[in-house]
């Protein structure tokens, strides 16, 4: 995983999981490879998955499938979400159907009505797969690929699946092989003059199509998403760098201070020069992030704030589950 595909240094335990939690005001839109499980442990949000808006509130877990574009939008002060990415490639290997299957529910606890003990039992198991993977006992890896597991097998159990089929399953994998390819053109050359009719010459699509493509895929304008990504990166250099405004207006791409500005002022409600104060002040006051995301405005939690605030969640939902039995689960089926 690499550029818009979130890559944690601390959480590649297991291979198969990406596991992290995040603390955000916005995410762009961004797709990735993986099957995604978010757990809402504080705060609220809206989630846009291609056009569908969904507000999630702490104790919501959210569902993506692969190649799921998706966007985050903080509702409240800021949102605090672990969140689980799973390769669907070694899901395959002892369960080829995941290749053809689509959950479809967003947002598992509607799904739930009447069975919240099951519910409670998936936050449960999702908070205790992320601690012993990221704190590592002896055995974890049996551990965690056990709830992982179980996790799954209630969502299968309880959500409603699609079935893709074989024609539709190499649709889907053509166009999102085809999206991948654009946006990684995008990541390389962004910082360049860029066009859409330059991409579409290189990938040898008509104009019209991809600017549809790109607006039905990410729900975005394809100027829209080259402004993001220009703006990110401009951000970064803002932050980390001491180069001069118009410096880092051309090494982003853009072509005009002016523009970086009312990007800025949109986004953060000030200006370049004000933003760059603001992030030095933060730092003199020790408020450090372990990743620097600016247009995104997320803090990635290091390992050991990870550990200690999940131990935190484990503790009170184990008070709540102390006489459910995790076989009832077996039973009804």
């Amino acid at each position: 995983m690499h550029r818009e595909y979130e890559l944690i240094a601390h959480s590649n335990i297991i291979e198969m999981l990406n596991i992290f939690l995040v603390n955000l005001k916005y995410r762009s839109p961004h797709i990735h490879s993986e099957i995604e499980m978010g757990f809402v442990l504080d705060g609220e949000c809206d989630i846009i998955v291609q056009e569908r808006r969904f507000t999630l509130t702490s104790g919501d877990i959210y569902y993506l499938n692969t190649m799921d574009a998706h966007e985050l939008i903080a509702k409240t002060e800021n949102v605090l979400i672990l969140c689980l990415q799973i390769s669907q490639k070694a899901l395959a290997l002892y369960y080829p159907d995941i290749n053809t299957s689509l959950v479809k529910a967003l947002s598992l606890q509607r799904f739930f009505a009447g069975q919240e003990k099951n519910y409670q039992i998936i936050q449960a198991l999702f908070t205790e797969l992320a601690f012993n993977c990221l704190r590592r006992p002896t055995n974890y890896q049996f551990k965690c690929v056990s709830m992982l597991n179980i996790i799954l097998y209630i969502i299968f159990t309880n959500c409603p699946i699609q079935i893709q089929s074989l024609d539709e399953l190499e649709k889907r994998s053509y166009r999102n092989f085809k999206f991948k390819q654009i946006l990684d053109y995008i990541d390389r050359n962004f910082r360049n003059k860029l066009l859409l009719k330059d991409i579409a010459v290189k990938k040898k699509l008509s104009m019209t199509y991809l600017s549809h493509f790109f607006k039905d895929t990410l729900n975005i304008t394809f100027q829209d998403y080259l402004n993001e990504k220009r703006f990110d990166y401009a951000c970064n250099l803002l932050q980390n760098t001491n180069d001069k405004i118009l410096n880092i207006c051309l090494a982003s791409g853009f072509s005009d201070v002016r523009y970086l500005n009312k990007m800025c002022n949109k986004r953060f409600g000030c200006s370049t020069e004000e933003y760059r104060k603001n992030q030095k002040e933060r730092e003199s006051q020790n408020i450090h992030q372990n990743r620097k995301n600016s247009s995104t405005t997320q803090r990635f939690l290091t390992l050991t704030e990870s550990i200690i605030l999940l131990n935190q969640h484990r503790e009170e939902q184990h008070k709540k589950l102390e006489s459910c039995s995790i076989w009832s689960i077996y039973k009804d089926q």
